[in-house]
């Protein structure tokens, strides 16, 4: 009888200590997920504070700035302040948006509000700058600017700069290691020159004070909000073609690769005297076609203004163009120069000359200096 007690006594002991380890248990697992609950939600809040509890690896909203940044800034004088928080990069991205729908009719819908010239430390170039109103919005352009070398040149050239991280610089450097090799020496031949530095390039880069923002936190906000990237700095080179054809006597605009497609989208609405687009047009797009976000992307673009409609406005244009293929190129232009599908597209088009030539991804100098002689001796 006594050890039935004292064996009923251990049991009931043994459940009262598996009730209090349980309960413990809870209190310490809710202890646990408790805290960091309370935090996500007070982050909203206050993001700045320090991290509360065990997450000590939580950043605030470093956990979005310490990501953001990983381009090369270019060494010179910055236009923008340092970006320190979510807010001001969210400002900063705002300044770049522009419906997308404004490119298709922007050098007709587009007006010069002002413009002016400032000295920037790169040698004697000055920084050019356009301010325009479209659809009633206010933004502003900027290029490069060199004087021609002759003081008495009357015609302007705008380089419209193709991928790459700080070409703007490198073209106006005259930097022969850079694919643009030395582009902006011939046009200065010629022509005061206007090199066209994009948003987030050069002295226009969101920065951190120690790296330019990724293009990864622009094209895919802009693009999921109805604006695009590409048709900002697309109508930015308009309005600086509209202000260059009030003030010269001729105007000409050059790129190379996705600047040469650029510039071809610039001259199908502004048609200035003439339009050098190196490795920029394949009339291959029309099936076939390969591209990344960093490259132009305007919804709808193809449809007004594809390959045929290229052509047809084309042939209506005063415009002359030249076309430039290199056989040391790779994919879509080495087709380009050997089987020459766009030259055949062009070649009852008096206004169009075409060519393939030895060089790789790039423009060929002798042929462009003979192109410029030829439209501005005139």
């Amino acid at each position: 009888m006594l050890k039935r007690r004292f064996s009923s006594t251990l049991s009931i002991i043994f459940m009262i200590a598996i009730i209090l380890i349980s309960f413990s248990s809870g209190a310490l697992f809710g202890s646990y997920i408790l805290p960091p609950i309370i935090k996500a939600h007070a982050s909203l809040k206050f993001r700045n504070s320090p991290p509360i509890g065990l997450n000590h690896d939580y950043h605030g909203e470093g956990e979005i700035l310490d990501t953001a940044f990983n381009g090369q800034l270019y060494g010179g004088w910055l236009k923008y302040s340092k970006i320190d928080s979510i807010d001001e990069l969210h400002q900063q991205i705002q300044t770049m948006f522009m419906p997308a729908s404004f490119f298709k009719n922007a050098y007709n819908d587009l007006r010069i509000f002002r413009y002016q010239n400032q000295m920037v430390g790169i040698g004697n170039t000055k920084i050019f700058s356009v301010t325009y109103k479209i659809n009633n919005k206010l933004y502003t352009g900027y290029a490069y600017f060199k004087k021609a070398l002759s003081e008495e040149s009357k015609c302007a050239a705008l380089i419209i700069p193709g991928t790459g991280e700080n070409q703007s610089t490198r073209i106006i450097s005259n930097d022969l290691t850079n694919y643009h090799a030395n582009l902006a020496e011939v046009a200065k031949r010629y022509c005061d020159l206007f090199v066209y530095v994009k948003p987030n390039e050069d002295f226009l880069a969101i920065h951190n004070g120690k790296e330019k923002l990724k293009y990864t936190f622009i094209i895919d906000y802009l693009l999921n909000n109805g604006g695009s990237y590409s048709s900002l700095y697309l109508v930015h080179t308009l309005a600086i073609t509209k202000y260059l054809m009030a003030t010269y006597d001729k105007v000409v605009l050059m790129g190379i690769s996705q600047g040469g497609k650029a510039a071809l989208l610039n001259t199908l609405q502004s048609k200035p005297d003439a339009a050098i687009i190196c490795s920029g047009f394949s009339v291959l797009t029309k099936i076939i076609q390969k591209a990344g976000l960093d490259q132009i992307v305007i919804p709808n673009v193809n449809k007004d203004y594809g390959v045929d409609k290229t052509r047809e406005i084309i042939n209506e244009s005063p415009t002359r163009y030249l076309f430039t293929y290199g056989r040391q190129e790779r994919g879509i232009y080495k087709i380009e120069s050997e089987e020459e599908y766009s030259c055949k597209f062009f070649n009852d088009l008096s206004n169009v000359t075409c060519v393939a030539h030895s060089f790789g991804h790039t423009f060929p100098p002798v042929i462009v200096d003979k192109f410029l002689s030829s439209i501005l001796s005139k």
